[in-house]
Formats: structure tokens, sequence, C-alpha cells
């Protein structure tokens, strides 16, 4: 199974640094991309592909 996640996400860097939150933002951007979350994504049909 292929998953692709089109919905672009971004860490405000001046918003997250205002409130302290740059540490956890970017941990949790990069936590997206791992296999776990994708399997996540996949329960839900987030982006689902089927493999050609």
């Amino acid at each position: 199974m292929n998953i692709s996640i089109d919905n672009p996400v971004a860490v405000v860097d001046k918003y997250a640094a205002k409130h302290g939150t740059t540490k956890v933002a970017e941990a949790f951007v990069k936590n997206l991309f791992t296999p776990e979350a994708q399997q996540e994504f996949a329960k839900v049909v987030f982006g689902l592909l089927t493999q050609r």
C-alpha cells in the first residue's frame, strides 16, 4: 500500500517561537511522515493510493 499526503504542512516560525512551541511543532511535523503515522492516515483513507 502506498500513501500520499498531498496537504502541505509547516511550522510557522514566528508563531511557534512566540509561544515556545518550536521543538514540539517540528517533532510533530517530522512524526507525520513515520510509518506509524502513515498507517493511521491509511485507516481513514487519507490520500490512500492503490499499489500498481
